[in-house]
Formats: structure tokens, C-alpha cells, sequence
């Protein structure tokens, strides 16, 4: 009986410490995996890709606006049930960096910031509907692309063009398939 209880100890003990051992190394790794994410995103667009290839990249960051605008046209259909309505939620969420971003509300005249779900909360409740026009200016930094573009701000009461400027994200995540690991690159929208 003793030595099956000092067998149980050891073996207890030795659970233990693998335990340890294993997560003090999910530590270090998801420390080494931050680190190079920092360092690919200082570098930069231009240091990591041809400029044909961040050419592709910002038609991409475009059509995110875009999309965003198709979502937000799809709220105001006759047929658009909470449920319907949830689903745009999401996808519109998906689209952007963040649901606590602070967003300018162009829906009315003064220019306050709400977060991105207020805002969204607030335009469902309105008769006004936002048109996508046209792109009047791009550019690109190191870290995200910056887009000047023109919407139409469609109300019963009345019609007008609205100029908005807009940030998309452009970041590196390092995803981790087994033992390989694969850097891929994302776009957000950001703040307008």
C-alpha cells in the first residue's frame, strides 16, 4: 500500500510538471508569434510587396467600402425581418477592425463620434439611405490604405453628396497550421 502511494505521488508530480512545461512554452510562443506580427507591420506595405501587388491589395480595401455601403442598402428592403436584419449585423461587423470603433455620424449634421453598433442602431431607425458614388482619392501609408470617396445621403425631406474620408487596415496575422506557420494579411475598414 505505501508503495503504491509513493507510485501515485511520482506520477502525480510528473503530470504536473509536464503541464507546466507545456504551457510556459504556449507562452513563449505566443510571445515570439507578437513579436514578429509588430515587426512585419512596422515594415510596411512597400518593404513586403511589389507594387502591382499592393495595387491588388487596395482594389481589395475598396470593395470593402463598397460592400459596406451594399450592406447598409440591403436594411432599408420592405422584407428585411430582425433575424435578416442580425445577419447584416454580423457581416457588416466582420468588415470593420472593430465593433468599439468611434465612427463620425453623418447621418446628421453635427459631426459626433459613435461607436460602430450605435451608429449601425441609429441608421436602421432612420428613412435616410446611403448611396456609394464614387472614389475621388486613394492612398497608401505603411499601415492601412486612406480613401476619399463621395456618398449620396438619400432622405425624404432631401438629397446631398457627403465627402468622407476613410481608413483600411492593412495588418499581418501569423496563422499556425500543425507545425507550419504562414503569415497572412488582412484589411479592416477603420474610422470615417
Amino acid at each position: 500500500m505505501k508503495s503504491k502511494t509513493i507510485y501515485l505521488l511520482v506520477l502525480v508530480s510528473l503530470f504536473g510538471y509536464t503541464q507546466n512545461t507545456s504551457s510556459v512554452k504556449e507562452e513563449v510562443s505566443a510571445k515570439t508569434l507578437e513579436k514578429s506580427e509588430k515587426k512585419l507591420a512596422l515594415q510596411g506595405m512597400q518593404a513586403q510587396f511589389s507594387p502591382a501587388a499592393i495595387l491588388a491589395y487596395q482594389d481589395q480595401a475598396a470593395q470593402k467600402i463598397v460592400d459596406f455601403y451594399s450592406y447598409l442598402a440591403l436594411y432599408k428592403q420592405a422584407e428585411a425581418t430582425q433575424e435578416f436584419q442580425g445577419a447584416i449585423d454580423e457581416s457588416i461587423q466582420d468588415l470593420f477592425l472593430s465593433d468599439d470603433l468611434q465612427v463620425t455620424n453623418i447621418l446628421e449634421a453635427t459631426s459626433t463620434k459613435n461607436t460602430l453598433n450605435t451608429w449601425l442602431t441609429n441608421y436602421k431607425q432612420q428613412k435616410t439611405v446611403l448611396v456609394f458614388d464614387k472614389f475621388i482619392k486613394k492612398e497608401v501609408t505603411s499601415t492601412y490604405f486612406l480613401f476619399m470617396y463621395a456618398i449620396s445621403l438619400q432622405s425624404p425631406t432631401e438629397n446631398k453628396e457627403l465627402f468622407i474620408t476613410q481608413k483600411v487596415y492593412f495588418f499581418p496575422m501569423i496563422k499556425t497550421f500543425g507545425s507550419t506557420s504562414k503569415n497572412v494579411w488582412n484589411l479592416k475598414l477603420g474610422e470615417f
